[in-house]
């Protein structure tokens, strides 16, 4: 039997959308990444009591061992859901139409999809290995 609200880290989380819905689901918003400004100082006005990482370029934190779960206040394991929509620019059709096959994969926002894959390794399986 859960003995606490299901804990969620939300990486490319804009200005919080999914993450209130995620909230009024029952989930406890352990971690918010966002690198915007604007929407960071949305999430700032309406959820102060959030963790907002700082940086908010998840690939700094995905860098240090234990980034993310020392933001989140949790262990490796305890996080229940990772959730995160990267930015698709540089892999959607109007991405190729616009910029051509190999101009779009240097956009520097294709590296995210490699930073968020960190992340889930970092939060759910580093404690299987140790």
């Amino acid at each position: 039997m859960r003995r606490h609200a299901p804990r969620v880290v939300l990486l490319f989380t804009g200005a919080g959308g999914l993450d209130l819905g995620l909230e009024a689901a029952g989930f406890d918003n352990r971690l918010c990444v966002e690198i915007d400004d604007d929407a960071r100082t949305t999430l700032r006005m309406n959820r102060p009591r959030w963790t907002l990482a700082t940086p908010g370029d998840v690939h700094h934190h995905v860098r240090r061992a234990a980034g993310l779960l020392d933001l989140a206040k949790v262990r490796a394991g305890d996080v229940e859901l990772l959730v995160g929509g990267p930015p698709c620019q540089p892999f959607s059709k109007s991405g190729y139409w616009s910029r051509g096959e190999s101009l779009r994969l240097e956009d520097p926002r294709a590296t995210t999809l490699k930073a968020y894959l960190g992340s889930l390794r970092l939060l759910f399986l580093s404690h299987l290995s140790a």
